[in-house]
């Protein structure tokens, strides 16, 4: 069986994602893994990980990296635990 990962953040991305996500979970002889992080994590910009679980996707790897602000320090600050995270997961 062939793993494919696939990374979101938003739902801007996850929305034009979610075909193409649908027919490889649908393929038995592929095994889907999310990588979700940014805003799909964020209580503030909804917690939209729900929205992703409510369509069926469980086996998801949650990567925290939100920003203190958007000053660049804070994006740089943010990719470097990005970075990090996707490392791990």
């Amino acid at each position: 069986m062939r793993t494919i990962g696939a990374v979101t953040v938003g739902r801007s991305d996850y929305g034009i994602y979610r075909p193409v996500l649908q027919r490889i979970r649908a393929d038995g002889s592929l095994r889907l893994v999310l990588f979700v992080g940014g805003a799909h994590l964020s209580p503030e910009l909804g917690f939209t990980v729900r929205e992703i679980e409510g369509d069926g996707f469980t086996d998801l790897e949650r990567v925290e990296h939100a920003a203190e602000g958007d000053a660049p320090l804070a994006a740089a600050q943010s990719m470097g635990r990005a970075t990090i995270g996707f490392a791990a997961a």
